[in-house]
This record gives C-alpha cells, sequence and structure tokens, in this order.
C-alpha cells in the first residue's frame, strides 16, 4: 500500500501548491494595486471606498477637480480608480494619486525603488505601470510571478495598467465616458468623519445621489475591513479552490489518509505479537510503521519542492512571500500527517490484543470506507468529466460556426455597455435603461453598425421559430441567393422580411408570419456571442432582416459590431462617442475572440482528460484496496471453496459486489443527472453525449479487466501459497 501513498501524497501536493500560487498570485494582483495598503495596516491612516459611477454627472470634470481640492484642503490622500481605452480601443486601467509616502505600497515589488516618485506634485512625470512591454524611462514596472495571464477575451495577454500623479487626471478623455469608478479617501480622520466630509463636500454639492442626501443612503466601504478579509494564508488557498479543484483535493486528501491508516493496521498484528512478547509498544509501533509516515511526508515536500523550481526557480523579494507560505504549507501538512499518525497510535494501543488477533473486523470498517469513497469518486469526477465536455462541445461548435462565417473577421466587437452603479436605488436608474436602446439605435445608424440576436424570448417561441435576427448592414457582405441564382440586395427592404432557406420550408406552416417572406437557397450558419448553449447553431436557420430594428432591439440581448470597411469612423471615435453619450465600451477583435476560442477548446478539452485519467487512477487504486482488504480477511475460506470445487463465481461473490457496487451505484446517479440535465427539460439541449456513454462503458470495462486481473494474480500466488501450506 506505500506505493499508493506515495501516488496520493504527491496528488495531494499539487492540488496544494497550485491552489496556493493561483491564491497568492490573486492576491497580490488585489494588494499590488493598493496605494496605501501598508499604511492602513500599520493603523497610520484611515481608508475609505466609495465605488458609483459618472452616468449622471452634468459636469465629471469638475466633480474630480473638486475631489482633489478636498483632499488637498483637508491635507487628506485620494487615489481613484478608473477604466478607459488605449488607440486601440481596447480597455486599460488607469489610477490617479496624490499619495505622500509610497510605503504604502508595502505587497508590490518593484523594477526599482519608488520612494523619490512624488505623486502630489503637479512637475512629477516618473509613473508606474504593470504593463511590461512600455518603453519610456519615466516607467517603473510593478513585477509579478509567473502565470498564465488572460485579459479580456485574450485582447492583449498582459496588464495594461497605469497609476499616474493625481494632477494627470485634470482634462483627462476619460472623464468625458460614463464610467464605473473606484474613490479611495484616506486621512488620519475617522471612518465616520471621512464618511461625512466626501458625502457633504464632493458628493452632495453635485447632487450625486439625486435628490436625496447621501449620507442618507449611500454604503461606503472600510479599506481596513476589506483586507482583513484578504489575509493571506496556508488556509486562504484552500477556500480560493474552485468546486472542482475542491472536491479532487478533498478525495484526494480522504484516500491518502484511509491508504495509510490501512497500510498501518495491516501491521497491527506483527506489533501485537511484539506486545505480548513484552517490547514497547511506542517503539515498536515506530520501527514498523514509521517509515509511511516518512513516505507521506517526504513524498509531499519533495514533489512541492519540484514544484516550487519548475515554477519560481529563484529566491529574491518577489518570490520571497509565496516560498514562506510554502514551507507553512509543508510543515503543517507534516504536522496533520503526524496527528493522524498518533491517533492510530492511540486506536490501536486501546485494543485487546487477544480479540484482535482472533479477528479481522477491522478491515470491514476499511472495506465500507473505501467503497463508498469509490462511488463517490465516480459519480462526482464522472460528473466533471461531463460539465467539461459540455463546455468543450459547445465552445468547439461556436469556434467551428465562426470559422465557417466568412464575414467573421472583418468585424470586431463593440463590448457590453457598462451600466450605473451605486450601492442604492439611484433615482435616475429607470430613466437611464428607458432612453439607452433609443440612443443606442441612433448610434448604430449614426456609424452604420451591424447588430445581430438569436437569443430573444429565451428559451420559448424565437428558439421554437429557430429565427435569427440581424441589420442590413451585418448583412451585406454575405452571399444570399434566391432560388433563381439572383443576388440578394438588403438595401432596398424596406419592410422587415423573413429569410427562409430550403431547409427551413417545413417549418413556415406552423409559423406566425408578420411580414414579407423570401425563399433562399442558403444561409449562413450564424451565431451571436450572447447566444448560450441553449440555442444551437449548428443547422441553417431562418433570418429576420430587420428593416425596422427598433421593433426588436434591446442592448442586453444584441451584439453591436464595428466593421473597418463599413463603419463611417474610426473604432476608437465610434468607442468615444458610445462611452460619452451611454457607457463605457471597448472593443474586441474577432481574431482575438477567435484566439481566445481556441485557447478555450484546448482547455476544456485537456480538462476533460486530466479528469477522466484522474477518475481511472482513483477507480484503480480503490479497487485494488477493496480487492487487497476482501481476499486478505477471506483467503483461507476461499482455499478451502477451492478445494470443494465451489465455482469462481461462488468464491468471489463477495470481491464482485465490493467491486462493482459501488461502481454501478455511482453510473446510476450520472444516468440521472444525464437525464435531468439533457432530457428532462423544456428546450433541445444539443451536444453530443456519445463520448461520455463512452466514458461510462470504459469505466465498466477498467473496473472488470482489474477485477479479473487481481482475482487471477491471486489464484496464481497467494492461492497456491496458501494450499501448499504457506503462510496465511
Amino acid at each position: 500500500m506505500r506505493k499508493y501513498i506515495i501516488v496520493f501524497s504527491v496528488l495531494v501536493s499539487i492540488l496544494s501548491f497550485n491552489g496556493l500560487y493561483d491564491f497568492y498570485n490573486t492576491y497580490y494582483n488585489q494588494m499590488s494595486a493598493e496605494v496605501a495598503f501598508g499604511r492602513i495596516q500599520s493603523g497610520d491612516l484611515n481608508g475609505v471606498e466609495f465605488r458609483a459611477s459618472t452616468h449622471f454627472l452634468e459636469e465629471p470634470h469638475h466633480f474630480f477637480e473638486n475631489i482633489i481640492n478636498v483632499s488637498e484642503l483637508n491635507n487628506d490622500e485620494v487615489a481613484i480608480y478608473i477604466s478607459s481605452f488605449d488607440e486601440d480601443g481596447v480597455q486599460t486601467g488607469l489610477t490617479f494619486t496624490n499619495i505622500r509616502d509610497n510605503s504604502g505600497f508595502s505587497t508590490a515589488v518593484f523594477s526599482r525603488d519608488i520612494s523619490d516618485i512624488h505623486f502630489d506634485r503637479n512637475d512629477e512625470v516618473r509613473y508606474l505601470t504593470t504593463n511590461p512591454n512600455i518603453e519610456d524611462p519615466n516607467a517603473t514596472f510593478i513585477e509579478y510571478l509567473k502565470e498564465d495571464y488572460d485579459y479580456s477575451n485574450d485582447v492583449r495577454n498582459y496588464r495594461n495598467g497605469f497609476y499616474y500623479p493625481i494632477y494627470k487626471i485634470r482634462n483627462h478623455p476619460a472623464l468625458d465616458a460614463h464610467i464605473q469608478f473606484s474613490l479611495a479617501y484616506f486621512s488620519d480622520k475617522s471612518v465616520a468623519e471621512i464618511n461625512d466630509l466626501v458625502y457633504t463636500e464632493i458628493m452632495d454639492p453635485y447632487n450625486f445621489c439625486g435628490t436625496q442626501e447621501c449620507k442618507s443612503v449611500y454604503r461606503s466601504e472600510s479599506l481596513l475591513d476589506q483586507y482583513q478579509e484578504r489575509k493571506l494564508t496556508i488556509f486562504g488557498s484552500y477556500w480560493y479552490f474552485g468546486s472542482v479543484t475542491k472536491k479532487i483535493f478533498i478525495v484526494s486528501a480522504a484516500l491518502l489518509l484511509i491508504t495509510l491508516a490501512y497500510s498501518i493496521f495491516n501491521q497491527t498484528k506483527e506489533i501485537m505479537v511484539r506486545r505480548l512478547n513484552g517490547n514497547n509498544q511506542l517503539r515498536t509501533y515506530l520501527s514498523i510503521t514509521f517509515i509511511d509516515y516518512l513516505l507521506t511526508v517526504l513524498s509531499f515536500s519533495l514533489t512541492t519542492l519540484i514544484l516550487w523550481f519548475v515554477n519560481i526557480g529563484s529566491f529574491n523579494a518577489l518570490s520571497y512571500t509565496f516560498t514562506m507560505l510554502l514551507i507553512k504549507t509543508i510543515l503543517g501538512y507534516s504536522l496533520w500527517i503526524l496527528i493522524v499518525y498518533a491517533l492510530i497510535f492511540v486506536v490501536i494501543r486501546s485494543l485487546n490484543i487477544v480479540k484482535y488477533l482472533k479477528t479481522a473486523a477491522s478491515s470491514y470498517g476499511f472495506l465500507l470506507v473505501s467503497m463508498i469513497s469509490k462511488g463517490i469518486i465516480v459519480f462526482s469526477l464522472l460528473v466533471i468529466c461531463m460539465n467539461y465536455y459540455e463546455s468543450y462541445d459547445d465552445t468547439n461548435i461556436a469556434k467551428t460556426i465562426r470559422s465557417q462565417d466568412p464575414e467573421y473577421m472583418n468585424r470586431i466587437s463593440i463590448s457590453m455597455i457598462q451600466q450605473p452603479y451605486f450601492p442604492f436605488i439611484h433615482p435616475q436608474d429607470s430613466k437611464w435603461e428607458e432612453e439607452i436602446n433609443p440612443k443606442y439605435l441612433k448610434t448604430i445608424d449614426k456609424y452604420n453598425l451591424g447588430i445581430l440576436a438569436d437569443v430573444l424570448l429565451y428559451p420559448t417561441k424565437e428558439i421554437e421559430r429557430d429565427v435569427v435576427y440581424a441589420n442590413q448592414t451585418f448583412l451585406e457582405g454575405y452571399d444570399i441567393k434566391d432560388l433563381e441564382g439572383n443576388p440578394i440586395s438588403f438595401d432596398s427592404m424596406a419592410e422587415d422580411t423573413l429569410l427562409v432557406p430550403r431547409s427551413a420550408l417545413a417549418k413556415i406552416d406552423s409559423m406566425w408570419i408578420d411580414g414579407p417572406i423570401l425563399i433562399v437557397d442558403t444561409v449562413p450558419l450564424l451565431k451571436s456571442e450572447k447566444a448560450g448553449v441553449v440555442v444551437d447553431s449548428t443547422y441553417e436557420k431562418m433570418i429576420l432582416v430587420m428593416a425596422h430594428p427598433e421593433k426588436y432591439f434591446d442592448y442586453y440581448d444584441f451584439d453591436i459590431f464595428y466593421y473597418d470597411n463599413k463603419t463611417k469612423a474610426k473604432l476608437v471615435d465610434v468607442i468615444a462617442d458610445i462611452s460619452n453619450n451611454i457607457g463605457y465600451v471597448q472593443g474586441i477583435s474577432n481574431q482575438a475572440r477567435d484566439n481566445y476560442f481556441q485557447k478555450q477548446v484546448n482547455t476544456y478539452k485537456e480538462m476533460v482528460i486530466e479528469f477522466y485519467v484522474s477518475l481511472c487512477i482513483f477507480v484503480l487504486i480503490a479497487d485494488k484496496l477493496i480487492h487487497r482488504i476482501i481476499l486478505e480477511s477471506h483467503k483461507k475460506k476461499i482455499a478451502v471453496q477451492y478445494l470443494s470445487g465451489v465455482s469462481r463465481l461462488k468464491r468471489y461473490r463477495g470481491v464482485i459486489f465490493g467491486t462493482l457496487a459501488p461502481m454501478l451505484i455511482g453510473l446510476s446517479l450520472v444516468i440521472k443527472e444525464i437525464w435531468n440535465n439533457y432530457f428532462n427539460i423544456d428546450y433541445v439541449y444539443k451536444i453530443n453525449l456519445g463520448w461520455i456513454y463512452l466514458m461510462i462503458v470504459s469505466l465498466i470495462i477498467l473496473d472488470s479487466v482489474v477485477l479479473i486481473y487481481d482475482l487471477y494474480q491471486f489464484e496464481r500466488t497467494s492461492l497456491s501459497e496458501i494450499i501448499k501450506g504457506g503462510s496465511i
């Protein structure tokens, strides 16, 4: 069993390291952006965060100028966090601050000393950035551990944040946009005094909360409370685990403990015999079983060390904190295993020697736990495989459909509008919602933008009717012909027109149509970016060409597209117009999105393979454990039955039941899950279940092969040895 101890120790180590690595990177990414973290933690300052948006401000430039003036008059400090876009229309994060003491950046590691950067001075030209590609002598870089970094659907694969002196915000074009922002106010005043100051001197003069006084409705957040919730501990990494990883970790840790306990209890008879001979029980226990403890700890520690060399590789200021966390993790793990090891000794010490030597009842407890664990493993991991396969299948179909779309790479997606955000219901929220669609439609018409949707009224009429909605601009590039082979001109359509491909002719009779119908040869396969997995786009759908989009348009349902060759302005100008008049948006290149989809397809495929292989390994080890427990406990009985001519089926029915029962129970629960998710629903869910069924069948085959092999080995070695008078 010791080889299984090593396997599970290595697995627990890998999961622990990866969880801690992701947790630390997330913590570092968050806290390195906090300009006064260290000073607030030490109690030198109080900090309060106010999150809101500029959507309802009439003079945003004056508003932010007033923030600077109020902070300077009160000898306080502030940091303003906003999003903007660069010359390519892609998002960038901006921070403007007038902090006077840079020691607050206590979490971040920089490419050079920043103590002499004066963020509160109007002549300071130096700044901080997270973008490693900036070539500017005035830039100082925030450094990061290696990680797989994605940004906005892979628009860029590097960070793009900047920390500027406060004066840079004056007349900054980002303030013209309707954006969400965060104001952090730092002072030696109390939190209550800071709140009162911000409400009365910054917000209320600009009617920031509408007709209400801000102090009666606004809820700020204490930065100290936020920081205390983000403590960097080895246990934090466990809570950071996703639900999938957490399940694997729990299963691995449980099987490790079961295997360790069984390995030790399997040697209990020898301990008892030595105890009867007068040997010291603790010394005997240590001399026989301490190797199990060492294997468990050393396997974990060596795996962690190897992972450290692969992912970190050097000991410096950047890696110091993470390395210390790893050392604490190893010590904590060693202590945890030591406690379990000691508890097993206490249990063994409390056993009645004579009674224990006459029975094998202790094995049945391990057998029951092993069978239950196997059933849970089969159900949990196969459902995880199924969920990842579902994501893989949907993403792969989406990518395939997009790759078949000849116009896909000719357009750029415009992101979802950034909506107003306030920690209360703002009086103007409903008015903004009422005005957004007419405003957006005017912008779409002004710049000749394309729009597409296939999720309207989900999941009822439109999905049943198989209709995609698109405007004339969107369809201009497609070569769609009528039944006589003549190209269709969309510019001449004055009414909403339904294009019906030959393949969908049978569906017309069951539809209620209001407007002209045009039968065409074929139509392109179109899939909206907002279409989820319930929208199947693998076959030709009818296309409603909207001559009057106002009857159908809702910004929440429709994708908006920019075209280099059709749109009547540069991308950055279109984005600026939408951001300044409606809400902040950014451009997303479809080439970048296609790369993102390919990466997602590969990731989901790898996850399916990894979890399925892990499942097979878990099943294999659980089977080995179950077989060993049953065969070791009943080998004398099996030998007698063998000599008596009892059939194999009767001799090994206990082993067969112990092997197949948890597998079949687990698979039954999986099949029930498949039924509930894909068949017992009101809408058609398009997914290829063949691979899932293949996984189920292959697990049954694996179970059977391992069972047959172990029984063959038992008869060939152990059973023949017993019959010949060997050790029993």
